[in-house]
């Protein structure tokens, strides 16, 4: 079933339309959201934007008066089915539209590509994932040619947005852009929005926002809190979010002797509030493009621990405003954490200038104005 966005009603505003794989609250992770929020301020600064992408779930973008095409009813073994209608849609419709955004690089942004190649609508492609993982999202095409065509399809984009330094040189040795074409725009954060005061009388919580996937670490973190828990007894950590892995690592905890000091908490949308409770935030990721988790702990002025890989480093800076660990050194990280829960002191001082380092440097204004800046030079700073 398709549901479709209304007309425009004959607005002069640049047509924008963003494609995402899933719509929220069907797909709940932070780049879902951000790119919620950066469409719900390109419509408050009279951008006609819409939405096209699958969902199952409530309308979230109607509620902030964004339009969106949703593919119901489409579950995972409906895969080509959707990509099948996604090519079909932006064949047909395509050319209404001022610009036309993918928000990640994947099977289904490449397959949308391909289907507007021809259009002489500028398109752009924002690159949040390492190359490892976009390679095995193409891999993982079940019809041989689908992953080739998806290839060539997202080595055609007019623009490529990257959020970290780090995937510059794997975005131009495997996508093939050329230099002129690639534009670093960091991920941001709306910072009042978790510029709340902690509360007083909060237990030693530990919070590990992320997705239960591998690529994630949290197997490895596991081990650690339990080292954690050998030094501070009545300490606690919050796994916050879902994901295939849950029974696994249920079991581990088990199997460690710590399920009483781990709480698998699910997907909140709360962060502020959980922030407002935790002492520390880690992120032992293996892979990590630039977290928005780890964003959102800095601005709430939560210390964190983080693995030292991807775009990790461009938002901690090891001692000034976090930790940074080996994300297979289980000594380093409990030190790091059990340090942090320990020295109120240290962690205020390293909460506070990440925050600083935050409100700075990833203000959600700023990354907007950018985007607002790019699409406009795409569009030759003119309206269709």
């Amino acid at each position: 079933m398709v549901v479709e966005m209304p007309e425009n009603g004959g607005s002069s505003a640049p047509r924008v339309l963003f494609v995402m794989t899933n719509i929220p609250p069907a797909s709940l992770g932070g780049a879902e959201h951000l790119n919620l929020a950066l469409l719900s301020d390109l419509h408050s600064r009279g951008w006609d934007v819409s939405l096209l992408g699958r969902s199952a779930g409530d309308p979230t973008p109607e509620t902030l008066g964004i339009p969106a095409t949703r593919f119901r009813g489409l579950r995972a073994r409906s895969h080509y089915g959707y990509m099948l209608k996604l090519f079909l849609w932006l064949v047909a419709n395509s050319r209404r539209h001022s610009l036309i955004h993918f928000v990640d690089a994947d099977q289904l942004s490449g397959i949308g590509l391909l289907a507007t190649r021809w259009v002489g609508v500028p398109r752009i492609l924002r690159f949040e994932s390492e190359e490892r993982l976009l390679r095995e999202r193409l891999g993982r095409a079940r019809i041989p040619f689908v992953g080739a065509m998806a290839l060539w399809g997202l080595r055609s984009a007019d623009a490529v947005v990257y959020v970290a330094e780090a995937l510059r040189t794997e975005i131009v040795t495997f996508l093939r852009y050329s230099q002129s074409a690639l534009h670093l725009i960091p991920n941001a954060v709306d910072v009042e929005r978790y510029n709340r005061p902690p509360y007083p009388d909060r237990a030693d919580v530990v919070v590990c926002p992320a997705r239960l996937r591998a690529e994630k670490n949290h197997s490895m973190l596991l081990q650690v809190w339990q080292r954690v828990v050998a030094s501070l007894p009545k300490a606690q950590l919050w796994l916050v979010g879902d994901g295939p892995l849950k029974d696994g690592l249920v079991a581990q905890a088990a199997a460690l002797g710590i399920s009483d000091s781990v709480a698998f908490c699910g997907y909140r949308g709360d962060m502020p509030e959980v922030y407002r409770r935790s002492r520390v935030c880690v992120l032992l990721s293996l892979s990590e493009a630039d977290p928005l988790v780890l964003l959102e702990a800095c601005a709430a002025s939560v210390p964190c621990v983080a693995s030292r890989v991807g775009g990790i480093p461009s938002v901690i800076e090891d001692g000034v405003t976090g930790l940074l660990v080996d994300p297979d050194d289980t000594d380093a990280a409990s030190r790091a954490i059990v340090g942090l829960l320990s020295d109120r002191g240290l962690a205020a001082v390293l909460g506070a200038r990440a925050r600083e380092y935050v409100v700075a440097n990833r203000s959600f204004t700023g990354l907007a104005d950018e985007y607002e800046l790019l699409m406009r030079q795409l569009m030759g700073r003119g309206q269709r």
